[in-house]
């Protein structure tokens, strides 16, 4: 793997412009009105600077401060600068190969779960749940069954005709959703 001497960092010429701009047209507000309104709408000109200037500025900084510094650190010590870029490649392959082992391990809880759904539907005893063969729209999970007056009640109760859960007839029991 190889690591390259990361570009200069150079200040937006456009965000530049957009703070003068937003600066000068809340200093023309200000003084619109002439010296002796100044005193009553100072605190709204302060909120309007820190919303249009200080919190864009805030932001950008966030993101730029980071960058002078990885290209300072490369400029200065470039053996210490690939170092930490080969360690955050590192970390970050690490995290890909735990995300896909989760994944992984979630694509066989579902599949699981939908082999349990197709021999729930072979069963023949009235007390046993009958688990629908397709999967959850919210969550993917096989846990979807018919939903009973027991799941809506406490909503109906409450909310009366006008509750949403009225015309469900599913349920999820992974993720709890109810759904027509």
């Amino acid at each position: 793997m190889s690591v390259t001497m990361p570009p200069k960092p150079k200040l937006s010429k456009k965000f530049l412009i957009y703070l003068i701009i937003s600066v000068g047209i809340l200093v023309f507000l200000l003084l619109k009105d002439g010296p002796v309104m100044i005193e009553y709408i100072i605190d709204s000109f302060i909120t309007l600077i820190v919303i249009f200037d200080v919190l864009p500025l805030a932001v950008y900084l966030f993101f730029f401060i980071p960058k002078c510094m990885d290209y300072h650190l490369a400029k200065t010590n470039f053996p210490k600068y690939v170092k930490k870029q080969e360690e955050l490649q590192r970390r970050k392959a690490e995290y890909n190969r735990q995300q896909q082992i989760e994944n992984e391990r979630k694509q066989k809880i579902i599949e699981q779960e939908r082999q349990f759904a197709i021999a729930s539907q072979q069963n023949d005893s009235p007390w046993a749940i009958k688990y629908c063969t397709y999967p959850c729209p919210h969550c993917g999970h096989y846990k979807v069954r018919y939903a009973k007056w027991e799941d809506k009640k406490a909503s109906v109760a409450f909310w009366g005709i006008h509750s949403s859960k009225l015309g469900t007839n599913y349920k999820c029991e992974h993720c709890g959703e109810m759904w027509e």
